[in-house]
């Protein structure tokens, strides 16, 4: 078999030995099932819907946009691939598992297309944000109506709660400010406050002169903001 060719688009020709006369003549194969090949595009990814997601959260569905993607597209997660549907040239979506988010930091995105052709995208990073304790007041500021040198107020609460999903360590509790020896706490909150749990803290106003007293009751703790402060206001008769 000598000098072997593509035909068209469904054949081969070749010149071969004929059996009668010995000389080399040509021969023509064409076959129904043969078909050209379309080479794959190369994937390009532009953006990720979401871009972050929070440390422990649960499995969500990850949009990804861009060009070049086909069928055979895979998203992959630190080049691990993920359950991938295609949405159109330029969409697919993944399954993005809970397992990937126990940690917090970032991941590298991107999407692959098989030969021939194909290759693999430039790489898009996803965020694992940690999770960040928080703390909520019942009240910003207390002001107490007028009150005797010397004698004390009734006393007034303030609640605090940790409404996040990671324990909250509280470090100090204290009043600051000018007239900061006019007011005084008590407090049942203990070191650290579980999610969802709450605690108290009590203000009683004593001025020690006349006139307008002013002092800030302070937060020290982990949470963003630290330290918070809630004001205090009074007078003194």
């Amino acid at each position: 078999m000598q000098n072997l060719e593509r035909w068209g688009s469904n054949g081969i020709a070749f010149l071969g030995p004929n059996s009668i006369s010995g000389t080399l003549a040509p021969y023509l194969l064409t076959s129904s099932l043969a078909a050209s090949v379309t080479s794959n595009p190369a994937p390009v990814l532009r953006s990720l819907a979401p871009s972050s997601a929070s440390q422990g959260g649960l499995a969500f569905q990850l949009t990804i946009n861009g060009q070049g993607f086909t069928q055979a597209s895979a998203v992959e997660w630190n080049d691990v691939a993920l359950q991938t549907s295609y949405g159109a040239g330029s969409v697919l979506t993944a399954l993005v598992p809970a397992s990937v988010l126990v940690k917090s930091g970032t991941a590298s995105i991107t999407v692959t297309n098989p030969l021939p052709g194909g290759g693999k995208s430039k790489a898009v990073q996803f965020t694992i944000a940690p999770l960040v304790p928080l703390i909520s007041f019942s009240s910003s500021a207390l002001t107490f109506s007028a009150q005797k040198v010397g004698t004390s107020s009734a006393a007034r609460t303030i609640a605090i709660q940790n409404p996040g999903t990671v324990s909250l360590t509280m470090s100090g509790i204290k009043i600051t400010g000018p007239n900061a020896t006019s007011f005084h706490q008590t407090n049942n909150c203990a070191s650290t406050l579980s999610p969802g749990a709450n605690c108290s803290v009590s203000i009683v106003f004593k001025p020690i002169s006349t006139g307008a007293l002013g002092a800030s009751l302070s937060f020290t703790d982990n949470a963003t903001g630290s330290p918070q402060t809630i004001s205090l206001a009074g007078t003194g008769d």
